[in-house]
């Protein structure tokens, strides 16, 4: 009856292999307590049992290619290598066994969680990134193609300007103050390079600069 228990986990293709082999060593503890203690048959709620339930809990959760080289598994192994070692009437060691392995897996689960955060930000930003480049590329490029401009100026457009756009639409967004601002500024510099015919434009460009 103990073989079939473990049977079931280890034919489950779910479970992965690595998980199987540390399961496997519960065999003999497993053993020990069902000729010591007839109700682990009897009872769902037995301390054994519901280790053997956690552990196949657990081992749905993790990765089918989960092995030696994960660092939970050095963790797991020590835990359930510390009962095989330590087992011999006490049933209380199998709970403590099973809460450290619940609080591992929310520690990993956390992990996780906070990875998966990490890796959505990161993925915002990128997105954001490529919108803003995008945005300011073509409002240089209007600028660049509806007016004849001086290398100089149209090199630190390009160069120097196109940079601050990106910038601008990151941190403030196209809505924002800065945003407005820079594009005005960026007009008021290819205003200044255009020939002025009359007076009052040439003073106008004295008082802008």
């Amino acid at each position: 009856i103990v073989a079939m228990l473990f049977d079931q986990l280890f034919d489950d293709p779910k479970v992965p292999n690595g998980v199987k082999g540390l399961i496997g060593r519960m065999q003999i503890p497993m053993l020990k307590v069902a000729i010591s203690d007839k109700t682990f048959f009897a009872k769902k709620t037995h301390p054994a049992r519901q280790l053997l339930d956690t552990l196949g809990d657990i081992a749905l959760r993790l990765p089918a290619d989960f092995s030696t080289s994960n660092p939970l598994f050095a963790r797991m192994e020590t835990m359930l290598q510390e009962l095989v070692d330590g087992f011999q009437d006490n049933l209380e060691i199998f709970e403590t066994v099973r809460e450290r392995l619940q609080a591992l897996v929310a520690e990993e689960d956390q992990r996780v969680e906070e990875e998966n955060q990490v890796a959505v930000k990161r993925i915002e930003e990128t997105e954001n990134l490529s919108l803003a480049k995008s945005v300011a590329q073509e409002e240089v490029k209007a600028r660049v193609q509806a007016h004849t401009l001086p290398g100089p100026v149209l090199e630190f457009l390009i160069q120097q300007w196109l940079k601050l756009l990106l910038l601008v639409h990151v941190k403030e967004g196209t809505g924002s103050q800065a945003w407005t601002g820079a594009l005005e500024s960026m007009d008021q510099l290819i205003w200044s390079v255009e020939p002025k015919s009359t007076i009052e434009e040439r003073r106008k460009l004295a008082a802008v600069v």
